[in-house]
């Protein structure tokens, strides 16, 4: 478990550019989808706000592709599974999860 003044480092990937994400998504079993990241300029910070919700948004619509993808975005972030029905009462949520969260923001407005 990490101390509560320790700082998470974040996974590698946050610092890909947009051909290392659409070579990653290749890897992962969808080449199909590279131009969408490409088009939509994901790299590895604009990954961390990729999620179910924002795939069909940049061109990824089949559900049977978007829920794995999601997962892989999860895992390679190192990013809990959401829990939508996580109660407030419980301990706060992974660090690096919350830094990730942090980090895809620029002055207050959201990256992707």
């Amino acid at each position: 478990k990490m101390a509560a003044t320790e700082i998470p480092t974040p996974p590698e990937c946050v610092q890909w550019s947009e051909n290392e994400v659409a070579n990653w998504i290749g890897t992962i079993g969808y080449p199909q989808y590279k131009e969408c990241f490409l088009s939509n300029l994901i790299n590895g910070r604009r990954l961390i706000c990729i999620d179910a919700s924002s795939l069909p948004k940049i061109g990824v619509t089949d559900w049977k592709h978007i829920r794995p993808i999601a997962e892989e975005i999860r895992k390679l972030l190192k990013q809990e599974d959401p829990n939508y029905k996580r109660s407030i009462s419980l301990e706060r949520r992974n660090k690096l999860g919350m830094l990730l969260e942090d980090m895809s923001t620029t002055k207050g407005s959201t990256v992707y």
